[in-house]
This record gives C-alpha cells, structure tokens and sequence, in this order.
C-alpha cells in the first residue's frame, strides 16, 4: 500500500465505512423453506446495529474532511479517532458477519466495508 496516495487511503476508508452504513438497511439474514421466506435487515439487531452506524458514520466524516483538506469543527478530533472508530465499526462488522447464519447480501456487504475500511485506515496510522 506503499504506492497509494494518501488521499486514495482516506477515501478507501470513507468508502468502506460507507458500505457498512449502507449495509445496515440491506438483509442481514434470509431463510426460506417451503414458499415461506423470512429474512431482517442490519437494522432489526435490537440497538446493536447503532454500535456499527455510529463509529463508521464519525469515521466517514472525518476520513472525507481530512481528504478534502478541510478544517475539522473540534481541534481534538483528528485522524487517530477516525482510525480508532473505523476499526471499532470494523470488529463490529466481522463479529455480526460471523454471528449470524444464512446470510445475505448486506452481511456481506458490511464484512467487505470492514475489511477495506480497517486496512485502509490502518494504513494511515503513522500519519495521525
């Protein structure tokens, strides 16, 4: 990843945060047997969905301002608490991706978000 621009670093970590969030309203789980289908979206987790929305949605934020060279509203947040939500949105991801069973498209969605959001922003950890 040595060859990849900063700014292309940052926007694959946009990018990956961006399909979980997307992730979240697609279906988590889909079974069928017998003309009966039952399936949920990331959304229908309880409250445990909003511990994958919130740290990905900062860390998207951040990770498009810092892209764009734009000022941050709060001089504290900066790009190691974007990396530090990305990977916390990114655990959060693979663990539910492995936590359920007869997934569908959005598990797989928010696996791949995670997986390219945390090596992405992993990437730009000397620069925080």
């Amino acid at each position: 990843m040595n060859s990849i621009t900063r700014e292309q670093k940052l926007y694959a970590a946009a990018g990956g945060m961006a399909l979980i969030i997307i992730s979240l309203f697609l279906k988590w789980m889909s079974v069928s047997a017998g003309g009966f289908e039952a399936s949920s979206k990331g959304t229908d987790m309880t409250s445990w969905w909003l511990f994958g929305l919130i740290p990905a949605a900062i860390a998207l934020v951040i990770f498009v301002m810092e892209a764009r060279g734009m000022d941050l509203p709060v001089p504290q947040i900066d790009l190691g608490v974007a990396i530090l939500f990305a990977v916390i949105a990114a655990v959060w991801a693979v663990s539910h991706f492995l936590d359920v069973s007869h997934r569908a498209f959005g598990a797989f969605l928010a696996l791949i978000g995670g997986i390219v959001g945390a090596v992405a922003a992993f990437s730009l950890r000397s620069e925080a």
